[in-house]
């Protein structure tokens, strides 16, 4: 039998694939798609990271899990990740030396995937 142990070791290895496989994906999109992913994103996911913030509140108060407020959470946050990475490529290629805003770009990146990793793990 498998300990507990080894089974959350097994799931963990399993969502961390998941994550890393939809990281490449969405970073993917941008390399080899950068017309696809364009600044226009920005309302749309804005209004869609509300909604999901709503829906989640919901669920909260309500004491409910929904599998599709999560599946809109993974991919909301697949989006995000390309969003932020034309972000930052577009940023580089027209920076001024000393006036990027690198930080500001990783800290984006790391937070979209914190939040995907945070909602795979939910599924």
């Amino acid at each position: 039998t498998i300990r507990a142990n080894e089974m959350s070791t097994i799931a963990l290895t399993e969502i961390m694939v998941i994550c890393l496989s939809l990281i490449i994906v969405a970073t993917g999109v941008v390399l080899f798609f950068p017309k696809l992913v364009t600044p226009a994103w920005g309302l749309p996911l804005f209004l869609g990271l509300t909604g999901l913030i709503v829906a989640q509140l919901f669920s909260l108060f309500l004491n409910t899990k929904s599998l599709y407020t999560t599946y809109f959470a993974i991919v909301l946050f697949t989006i995000f990740i390309s969003y932020d990475t034309k972000l930052a490529l577009t940023a580089s290629k027209t920076c001024i030396e000393g006036k990027a805003d690198y930080i500001k770009y990783s800290m984006g990146l790391f937070l979209d995937i914190v939040n995907l990793f945070a909602n795979l793990e939910n599924r």
